[in-house]
């Protein structure tokens, strides 16, 4: 049966045991600076944020309930020794260095238990400062200028880039589309052209000179033959239509036709400088470009 002197003892190191498990994972959750009265030694120092406080309180707090404890055993010893020929008084001295051994026990079983879940971390606290992360738009290294500024919804602002990017030398034949054209638009649209198109425009450019676009993502119904324009543009279509020129031309026929087409059109398959694929077929009087 437990004594007050074990009751005492035994509570006051569960306390503290319970207090070295909850405080460092709570200060692990916590970002804030306090104040700390200089006064006291596990104030001394530079340290302002909760984690460092409470690192420091935990291990003055360490050796405050060790010698203590240790306190208690001499005491214990003492007063068994003085006690000889006295049962009570034995019995109580055993009682205090009883409970201060179980009281060792509750704490360093819960040092052990915080280095053996989190190492030193649940120990050893620190609270890391929060630095700003400065986000940059990605960067061409061949066209020069910032592809994360591609607008891709408003045809007449990726036009605007385009040209601006490639500086004049991607034109297009027709005017940008009326949103509401249905049939008969005769234009040529940037609208929702993807990012990867608007890239391998400006690679092809970059590699062949000065290109025209003669198709993008229009896709109206001509009256005529009551078909689509297309049947492979569209919104959201990464596929153009390039007018021919001497120099894409003239690389293109050097290389090997991967494929043809149903129609017996020659299909090219070639890698730009930015290592984007690009397809490239060649039809009756302009080139489809799959990027």
């Amino acid at each position: 049966m437990l004594n007050n002197y074990q009751k005492f003892f035994i509570s006051t190191f569960a306390i503290f045991a319970v207090l070295f498990l909850v405080l460092p994972v709570l200060t692990l959750a916590a970002d804030a600076s306090v104040s700390c009265d200089q006064q006291y030694p596990w104030c001394k120092g530079e340290t302002s944020d909760i984690a460092g406080l409470v690192s420091k309180f935990y291990n003055y707090a360490l050796a405050a309930v060790g010698v203590a404890a240790l306190g208690a055993i001499i005491f214990g010893g003492i007063k068994y020794t003085v006690s000889a020929g006295n049962p009570s008084g034995q019995a109580d001295a055993i009682s205090w260095i009883t409970g201060a051994v179980w009281g060792l026990v509750l704490l360093l079983g819960a040092n052990l238990l915080l280095r053996t879940i989190g190492g030193t971390k649940l120990v050893d606290l620190k609270m890391d400062k929060l630095v700003p992360v400065e986000v940059k738009k990605e960067e061409s290294g061949t066209t020069g200028f910032k592809t994360g500024n591609l607008i891709l919804y408003d045809g007449n602002l990726v036009r605007s880039q385009l040209s601006e990017a490639s500086k004049g030398g991607i034109t297009f034949n027709k005017n940008e589309c009326v949103s509401d054209c249905k049939a008969n638009c005769s234009c040529t649209s940037m609208n929702n052209l993807p990012k990867i198109a608007q890239d391998g425009l400006l690679e092809t450019q970059k590699r062949f000179g000065p290109i025209q676009v003669t198709g993008g993502t229009e896709n109206y119904i001509v009256s005529k033959t009551g078909d689509y324009v297309h049947q492979t543009h569209g919104p959201g279509q990464a596929n153009v239509d390039i007018s021919f020129n001497n120099t894409l031309n003239g690389t293109l026929a050097e290389l090997t036709p991967t494929g043809t087409t149903p129609k017996g059109e020659p299909i090219y398959n070639i890698t730009l400088d930015n290592g984007q694929k690009a397809v490239f077929v060649k039809e009756s009087d302009h080139w489809h470009v799959s990027y």
